[in-house]
């Protein structure tokens, strides 16, 4: 730009980072999606399309060679939903913690965070009950606490939904900001002159709480702060993110009353959304801010230097219920009554039942804990606050619960336990996902209704029948757009019931996941499994194993058989032993596939197909021998007869020696996958290697393998040219952002 001396404008990017929890309540463990391939499930196809890519934003030289990473987040305002870090930290915890050091790095040395709290179970507030309020808001609160280290200055309202009692509960926790749209605002008053203004984006204002009599308290308050609707919805859902220099040029053109341009959209628009659109915030944040004079800032490190203009009403929606940004119907989208999400076909009046099914059972849970909890805990509200400490995994139950319990007995314990866990479960089934889409056959709406059954079964358990027969009878009026799946207690009965699986069916699939992954220690969000011996003899595995339920804190021995020799009659057997000396047995079960539910039966299958093609490898090396002396006579024998065959065994190798190198890190395998590719080449033969998702699945580990491993510079480069020439993307991106972390250097 010419003009050196424009004024600087600062910019806020808020991104919204989240994913609905998606673990199955029972295992602990994500169930293979179909619908997010090539990855094994959405937290990680989209942690790869965006999340982790903003961490390691790529910038290209003309030849397409990396030249510099830029962190998004050093820039960004943002938070990321607890669940989602939950899954995060255990499966890719080099990413978490990096996410984590670059916001204590950022408020060390800035004094303010980049990062806000959200509402934990992504629930719709203005919706909730009064408890359920303040359980949501707290344990976000605490979330966050417990892994920055410091109070969130701002919290992220789950679609922005909102009314007044939601901003008391914000005040009554010492949440400072929150972000609206601007139509989220009835009306504001200038604070000097106390005139009525038009409501803009882009604006700081305040809002009061007040008495009975209406009278203004001036020491509770919070501050809004409006996004630019414009803006943002251009960026969220048009092609204002293919190029660094719009991006950069739009933002500067936007005139405001205030000095601040607010953009607030999801986080997954940035690369997951719009392809590569992380890329254009690096080289934006690197270059074209800069050149427009833009200058990134943080929501807490503005407002440390400003004070509101504006004093704002909050409108309250046409129900009175408030407003949100995803519904032009206040809150309608999460409780009936708006085509919000139909797609222009579906009947969306399927959600006024399933609102009603879960307000009922959020009311029957909430009674069972306070009935049950003020015999055992000393404040049986305080301590349902503070189990987010044992959710994610500050602390252990038994310390926690000794500082809240009444009597320390193992009777008490069990009650304790079960009923925190009821509770935990019950604010899961809550999330706002199960009512945004078109109907309620979706995935979403199945999950909620997975953790609602987890939520029921602990009910029972405690003595409180009939609470299933009701639900059932509320899900019922909620009538799918599918003729074949009819409604709510169809889906239920038949996609949902059937993941409320037998321990000894959950405890053989977590040792034979442990297995078949190659691992001595395996831990989701409920279970951790500790191999102590395995055993492969043909196609029968045997192995002695502990399963700790971390949620029940139990522990479990078991030795357990797997003979898949007759692929149409898979077998399990397991024994439960009293210690890990195996002697004295307890219990066996014999367990048939179909047992298993359908998604674990393509899993497991998968598996072992894994073991089939690595025990074929000597086969396929033999074929491919031939094949390649015979080309060797005459080149051109390639594209005779030979070209499936070469493609197939050529495909199958190369795949062999991927799962045995992942596995173990042997670069000998990769030294085989590089003569395959020589091979290929001599012959001008072209490589179409695709890869599946049974081996993606492989790859937290193996990411986690490769950075903790000490490996020349060298080799890590040689391995990152070979999984590019494979275009192995996935792979690819994780061995670059390896070599940039250990060499401080990109790939080149």
């Amino acid at each position: 730009m010419d003009d050196k001396n424009k004024k600087t404008k600062f910019v806020i990017i808020h991104s919204h980072m989240y994913q609905p929890p998606r673990e199955d309540p029972f295992t602990g463990d994500f169930d293979f999606d179909f619908s997010a391939k090539p990855y094994e499930c959405w937290n990680h196809r989209i942690a790869m399309e965006c999340y982790f890519p903003n961490l390691y934003g790529r910038v290209f030289d003309k030849n397409g060679e990396i030249i510099e990473m830029i962190n998004n987040y050093d820039y960004l305002n943002f938070n990321f939903g607890p669940t989602l870090l939950n899954w995060m930290e255990i499966k890719y915890p080099i990413y978490y913690k990096k996410i984590i050091d670059t916001v204590k790095k950022i408020k060390e040395k800035k004094g303010f965070s980049p990062a806000i709290a959200q509402v934990y179970n992504h629930t719709i507030l203005p919706l909730d009950s009064f408890e359920t309020q303040i359980n949501q808001v707290v344990w976000g609160i605490k979330d966050f606490y417990n892994r920055f280290g410091f109070n969130p200055d701002g919290i992220w309202l789950s679609e922005t939904a909102v009314n007044e009692n939601v901003l008391r509960i914000l005040i009554d926790h010492n949440i400072k900001y929150i972000i609206l749209a601007p139509y989220q605002i009835k009306y504001c008053l200038d604070i000097k002159t106390k005139e009525t203004k038009q409501v803009l984006p882009n604006e700081h204002y305040i809002w009061f709480d007040r008495n009975k009599e209406g009278k203004k308290i001036e020491s509770r308050n919070i501050n809004i702060f409006t996004y630019d609707l414009e803006l943002s919805q251009k960026i969220a859902f048009e092609n204002l993110t293919f190029n660094a220099e719009i991006f950069a040029k739009n933002i500067a053109e936007k005139t405001t009353p205030s000095n601040f341009i607010l953009i607030a959209t999801d986080g997954e628009t940035y690369g997951h959304h719009h392809k590569f659109a992380d890329l254009t915030l690096s080289y934006a944040f690197r270059y074209e801010f800069e050149k427009y004079s833009l200058k990134p800032i943080t929501i807490s490190e503005y407002l440390s230097t400003h004070s509101p203009k504006y004093e704002a009403e909050i409108n309250e929606g046409i129900d009175g219920d408030g407003t949100s940004w995803s519904c032009s119907h206040g809150v309608r989208r999460w409780k009936g009554g708006c085509p919000c999400g139909d797609e222009g076909k579906y009947d969306t009046s399927w959600r006024f039942a399933f609102r009603l099914a879960a307000k009922w059972i959020d009311e029957v849970i909430n009674d069972i804990y306070f009935e049950e909890g003020k015999k055992i805990f000393k404040d049986p509200l305080n301590t349902r606050l503070n189990y987010i400490d044992v959710i994610n995994r500050k602390k252990g139950f038994v310390e926690f619960i000794k500082d809240h319990i009444l009597k320390e007995d193992d009777e008490y314990y069990e009650k304790a336990n079960k009923i925190l866990l009821m509770i935990k479960y019950q604010m899961f089934s809550l999330t706002s996902c199960g009512w945004f889409f078109n109907d309620i056959s979706r995935i979403e709406a199945q999950q909620d209704m997975k953790y609602a059954l987890k939520a029921m079964t602990i009910a029972e358990e405690l003595g409180y029948k009939g609470i299933e027969k009701g639900y059932l009878s509320l899900i019922e009026m909620a009538k799918s757009n599918f003729s074949k799946l009819k409604d709510g207690k169809n889906i239920y009965i038949k996609f949902v019931k059937p993941s409320k699986l037998k321990n000894e069916i959950i405890h053989s699939y977590l040792v034979l996941k442990t297995l078949f992954l190659n691992k001595e220690n395996y831990s989701n969000l409920i279970y951790k499994i500790k191999i102590y011996e395995k055993n492969i003899i043909q196609n029968t595995i045997i192995a002695k194993a502990e399963i700790r339920d971390t949620e029940n804190i139990k522990d479990f021995f078991v030795l357990l058989e797997f003979d898949f020799t007759d692929r149409e009659k898979i077998k399990t057997k397991i024994k439960y032993y009293n210690d890990k000396n195996f002697k004295i047995e307890e219990n066996n079960f014999e367990i048939s596939f179909d047992e298993y539910s359908d998604k674990i039966q393509l899993e497991l299958l998968k598996y072992i197909a894994q073991i089939a093609k690595e025990r074929n490898i000597e086969f396929y090396e033999k074929e491919f021998e031939i094949f390649k002396s015979q080309i060797k006579i005459n080149k051109n024998m390639a594209f005779e007869n030979f070209e499936d065959d070469i493609k197939y065994f050529s495909f199958q190798l190369i795949t062999a020696y991927l799962i045995k190198f992942i596995k173990s890190i042997d670069f000998s395998n990769i030294e085989k996958i590089n003569d395959i590719i020589k091979t290929l080449k001599e012959i001008n033969f072209e490589i179409d290697y695709r890869i599946t998702n049974d081996i993606i699945n492989l790859m937290p580990d193996f990411t986690e393998k490769l950075y903790n491993t000490q490996i020349e510079k060298e080799k890590l480069i040689n391995l990152r040219n070979i999984f590019k020439e494979l275009k192995i993307f996935p792979f690819l991106f994780h061995i670059e952002n390896i070599i940039f972390e250990k060499f401080n250097t990109t790939s080149r």
